[in-house]
């Protein structure tokens, strides 16, 4: 399944939780200028910003529909879930899984990217054993 970042996001969740939770996070959009040329720490943070900005729009797309996230923050936070490697995390609990909007940029180099996605409770538990 694919998406864009301008669709109905609550749909694309509840399609992602109803079809098979944690095989089919995509990304809604990404920019790969990182791994194609130098990057200064300027460009870097403009991009971030932008990033930034369209996942709080996505963020209170979904919240409009479902209600304020379970969890909103960045990786600073002590209670940041163990098993995102995102920078900055929504996610709503939905029964025995969590959907997400995540913004991760893994590494130098690597791309940049907004992504959606859903986990049961299970596959978290096993991500967050498996990362830490």
């Amino acid at each position: 399944m694919k998406a864009t970042i301008d669709e109905d996001l609550t749909s694309v969740l509840e399609r992602l939780l109803a079809a098979s939770p944690g095989a089919d996070a995509f990304h809604l959009r990404l920019v790969d200028d990182f791994s194609h040329r130098a990057v200064g720490p300027e460009e870097t943070d403009a991009i971030f910003a932008s990033f930034l900005a369209d996942f709080e729009d996505a963020v209170a797309r979904v919240g409009a529909d479902w209600g304020a996230p379970t969890f909103r923050g960045g990786v600073d936070r002590d209670d940041f879930p163990p098993w995102s490697e995102a920078l900055v995390l929504a996610y709503w609990q939905r029964g025995d899984a969590v959907a997400f909007l995540s913004l991760r940029h893994d590494d130098e180099g690597e791309p940049m990217f907004l992504e959606v996605g859903a986990l049961t409770d299970d596959e978290a538990a096993t991500l967050a054993y498996t990362r830490s």
